[in-house]
Parts: structure tokens; sequence; C-alpha cells
């Protein structure tokens, strides 16, 4: 059995009879700063018409920030293991704090999964 060690670059090596990943740690998640809509309708709309509409339309990413209706989060020990990413963050909602362990999964450059399986898509742009 040969075992292929696979880089988030897409290359691929033969090392030896052990299947093994490489785990790449971030300071960031690995999508580009912008709006991800739970729908891709949410896109077009402004940001009070979709909220009006589905509260939770919208994951605002920004650097080492990401964002869902009034939660604002930290993003911390990013870990990238092919299309598992993994991270810390830490909370604010309504006054209380919380850090959680998340693991998302990264789709495309543009689009991800999140822990309950809805497919986030990126809008190429922070949605006013």
């Amino acid at each position: 059995m040969r075992s292929v060690i696979k880089l988030i670059l897409g290359i691929s090596a033969v090392v030896g009879s052990f299947e093994s990943s490489t785990v790449l740690a971030a300071e960031k998640l690995p999508f580009a700063d912008g709006s991800y809509a739970s729908k891709a309708k949410f896109c077009k709309m402004t940001r009070d018409a979709a909220i009006n509409e589905y509260e939770f339309a919208f994951y605002d990413i920004k650097g080492k920030e990401i964002s869902n209706y009034e939660t604002f989060c930290e993003v911390r020990d990013v870990s990238i293991n092919g299309s598992t990413v993994k991270f810390k963050q830490i909370c604010e909602s309504e006054g209380e704090t919380s850090v959680d362990r998340v693991t998302w999964k990264r789709i495309s450059p543009t689009s991800f999964s999140d822990e309950k399986g809805q497919v986030w898509k990126g809008c190429g742009r922070f949605v006013e």
C-alpha cells in the first residue's frame, strides 16, 4: 500500500506504507474577507432585508474576526488539514462570552460548510 501526503497546495508525495496528511497552522481562516451567505439570494439583497427574512443570513469574515447576526467572534488557533478547517472562536453575544472549538469544511476558496452542514457562499464583498 502506498501512502500520499496531501499539502494545502494540492501537491502529493509518496512517503511509504502509511497514510499521513500535513496539518497547517494559520493566523486566520483560509477565506477572503467579506460576507458569506446561507442562500445565494441574500448576496443580492441589503443586509437588513436579508436579516428580516432570516436572521442568520450571513457570516462576515474580516481578518481574525467573524460575526453572525448579533454574535462577534475572535478566531484563534486555526489549523487546516485538507478540506477540514478547525479553529477556536471566542465570542460575545448579548453580553455573554463563549469559547468554542469549531470545525468547518472548505468547499472552495469562497465557500464552506459549518458544523451543521449549512453551506455558506461568498458574496465577493461585504453586504451592507
